[in-house]
């Protein structure tokens, strides 16, 4: 069985002097729940192998504070294809991944993390407000078979943590 961790960076600042979407920072708040999801992710052992992360400033600074606080030793990868992406590229992105590899952690933006968690997996809860996937959540999935031969509705939603709820 493989894992897979699709996270969603953390709460970017919309009051900065950043000249395009692509180059806006985290908030305060943001910072603060990278830093914790990233000791969540030491205090469970959830190390992937391979981080394939949007090369946005956003999803740039949620990645380096989870590999920082969670002590990974995991490659990254920036992947222009996971900003503004769809489900079917990160399905793309997911099925070029060498067999070797067993866990991969995926930083991107929603609505394609969540759109990608809803079809790999079934009984996902949703939060009061609707939302499933929020900031900075990220969630662990169990993968039957392998990376070339990704099925939808054929994995397990193991967790899925929230900085609300940790």
């Amino acid at each position: 069985m493989k894992q897979l961790y699709l996270a969603r960076h953390a709460k970017s600042a919309w009051d900065t002097q950043a000249p395009n979407d692509f180059s806006r920072p985290l908030s305060k708040r943001g910072l603060k729940d990278a830093k914790r999801m990233g000791k969540k992710l030491a205090e469970l052992e959830w190390n992937p192998q391979v981080i394939l992360c949007s090369p946005a400033q956003r999803t740039r600074q949620t990645c380096d504070l989870l590999y920082q606080y969670a002590k990974l030793d995991a490659d990254i990868k920036w992947k222009d294809e996971l900003y503004a992406a769809s489900t079917s590229a990160l399905i793309k992105l997911l099925t070029h991944t060498p067999e070797s590899i067993t866990s991969v952690m995926m930083i991107a933006h929603n609505p394609a993390i969540e759109w990608l968690l809803l079809d790999l997996c079934h009984d996902v809860p949703a939060q009061a407000n609707g939302k499933i996937v929020t900031t900075a959540n990220i969630a662990k999935i169990n993968v039957q078979g392998s990376w070339d031969n990704l099925q939808l509705g054929n994995s397990e939603l193991e967790a899925l943590l929230r900085p609300k709820e940790i």
